[in-house]
């Protein structure tokens, strides 16, 4: 089962090329009375990944809850720590522009902070982080915002996504922070937190910690399903699981210290009066367990109960060998027993129902099982045949070269690091899947409709193709393929100075915008050989955020806002 099967009916095979728009676009823009408060770069950004971060931020947020074919919300935090409010229409682009919220501390002249990052997580909340130390969660339900609780996170932070269940009573947040140990090495940290919500006094908020997440990088893509309770990622570097399900309160810690506690008690006790040590081994299809007995065993001594989720073996006389819940789902028509070694060995192989997925045990809360892993040596043995200094016994000499290095292209060199999409539950203490990307390169991210209870959008370079893929929240923990963009995986590659790319919606078209002036619109026709291709150029020195609506395509400058219409 492939986890990024392409949907083939929406692949173009017949398309030819971009068609250059004669069309003048109509172009409004909106003066903003003060400039946008963007963190400029300073001696504290030490890494690479700090300065990516802050010099890709988009300063300009939109409210998908409430935005729409007619109407588009968008937000922008001024100098003077303001969140301004811009409303647009579908035919006379921004009309207003006023103030929603102040925010309580300026900390701009902070040396060691992030960008202000906001966020909606629902259509009553909004949740802004000032980059210094304190997130705010706010009730929008009013002309002016209110403030419903302040969350002393103590640190620097930003908020990259966030999303309320649909009962209100939790928010869950995915944000990025740095640790630095010294003047060089910078460490990324990030992290899933819950913020509890008191439905009897809203102005309590406590927040857990449920997973942190360490890398030498900053994630491409982040996001939260609050139905499955998966956490998103695609990166470029490995990524560590330092901790799950911890708390910021005392009494809390506490108390699941002492849960955890009796929880391992309780699988020691269940362990003791069972049967003898196992090892196993797993590959991308199937995980094979060993049983060893002291004494000949026959197949009718096999007592054997296999769901898809559980598992109980055992022998007749009461022994048992395995009883539990699985890590993982397992085909039941490809799982298998034999006995080997005259009976003393009882080998048992289980087929996984997600192939790639990778378990970190057989029975969950059972640890008497012992993961064995090939050797290097039996490794390099198998692939001897491979590799022979006799095939080419002078490989400097230009005649037996297979290919030219000085012929490659900059294309040719494969990346350092191989970009991961991984995924992580909340009660996981390692990642239920990793999916090797490979040569399908991430291209951005995008918010797709309807809005609620949906993950946003990933794309990702197919040959010469982009190929727009979702989370579905099911059991498979599968992705669809949403969308396709022709040819503009090539397209992108041509853009050297490009920093923002996004498309609409409904994935009708995609855009990308350079650091200073240029906006290059790709839009879908109607016929399958060509689409049409929109440059526009702007009066901008520099381009500080960028997003596409039904109607419009909203660039925002260190000043102005201007508003392209499709």
């Amino acid at each position: 089962m492939s986890l990024l099967q392409p949907n083939r009916a929406i692949i173009n095979h017949n398309f030819e090329s971009y068609k250059l728009s004669s069309d003048e676009p109509l172009v409004h823009s909106l003066e903003l009375e003060k400039n946008v408060a963007a963190l400029g770069s300073s001696t504290n950004q030490t890494s690479y990944e700090e300065v990516r971060l802050y010099s890709l931020c988009n300063h300009l947020t939109m409210d998908y809850w409430y935005s729409g074919q007619h109407t588009d919300h968008l937000y922008v935090i001024n100098e003077s720590w303001e969140v301004m409010h811009i409303e647009s229409n579908n035919k006379n682009g921004p009309i207003t522009i006023e103030s929603q919220f102040q925010i309580p501390f300026n900390a701009s002249n902070v040396t060691n902070r992030h960008n202000v990052s906001l966020q909606f997580p629902s259509k009553k909340h909004a949740l802004l982080s000032d980059g210094v130390n304190k997130i705010y969660f706010i009730d929008r339900q009013t002309k002016k915002w209110r403030i419903l609780c302040i969350i002393n996170y103590e640190r620097p932070c930003t908020l990259s996504y966030a999303i309320c269940d649909e009962q209100l009573h939790y928010c869950h947040c995915y944000l990025v922070e740095f640790n630095h140990y010294d003047s060089i090495k910078t460490e990324v940290k990030a992290k899933w937190i819950e913020i509890a919500i008191d439905k009897n006094n809203r102005h309590l908020c406590d927040y857990n910690l449920l997973t942190e997440i360490r890398g030498r990088c900053v994630p491409l893509f982040g996001a939260i399903c609050p139905i499955s309770k998966k956490f998103i990622l695609i990166h470029e570097k490995e990524l560590t699981i330092e901790r799950c399900d911890s708390s910021n309160l005392g009494s809390k810690v506490n108390d699941k210290v002492q849960e955890a506690i009796n929880t391992k008690q309780s699988s020691s006790v269940s362990c003791t009066n069972v049967s003898p040590e196992y090892s196993w081994t797993q590959n991308s299809d199937t995980v094979v367990i060993n049983f060893t007995s002291s004494y000949p065993i026959k197949p009718s001594d096999i007592v054997i109960s296999l769901t898809s989720k559980d598992i109980s073996l055992g022998l007749t006389d009461g022994l048992v060998l395995l009883k539990g819940k699985l890590h993982g789902q397992v085909d039941i028509d490809g799982c298998t027993w034999i006995l080997q070694d005259n009976g003393t060995s009882i080998e048992l192989t289980l087929e996984k129902f997600q192939p790639f997925h990778v378990w970190s045990c057989v029975v969950e809360g059972c640890t008497r099982g012992k993961q064995i892993t090939e050797g290097v040596d039996e490794i390099h043995q198998r692939l001897a045949h491979l590799t022979s200094d006799q095939w080419n016994p002078q490989p400097n000499s230009v005649e037996s070269q297979v290919f030219q290095l000085d012929r490659s292209e900059d294309c040719d060199e494969p990346p350092e690091d191989e970009t991961m999409l991984s995924v992580i539950s909340s009660t996981g203490n390692s990642f239920d899947m990793q999916i090797p990307l490979g040569c399908n390169q991430w291209l951005f991210n995008a918010p797709l409709s309807p809005y609620i209870n949906t993950v946003p959008a990933f794309c990702l370079r197919h040959d010469i193709d982009a190929f727009l893929w979702q989370f579905q929240a099911n059991l498979d923990t599968s992705f669809t393929h949403v969308a396709a963009f022709d040819a503009f995986g090539y397209v992108q590659a041509s853009k050297r100075d490009r920093k923002f790319i996004t498309c609409s919606p409904s994935g009708r078209y995609v855009v990308i915008c350079d650091y200073a002036r240029n906006v290059y619109i790709y839009m879908k026709s109607e016929s399958e050989n060509h689409s049409f291709q929109r440059i526009v150029s702007l009066d901008s020195e520099k381009i500080l955020g960028l997003i596409a609506s039904y109607c419009y395509v909203y660039v925002l400058s260190n000043c102005k806002i201007y508003a392209i219409k499709i």
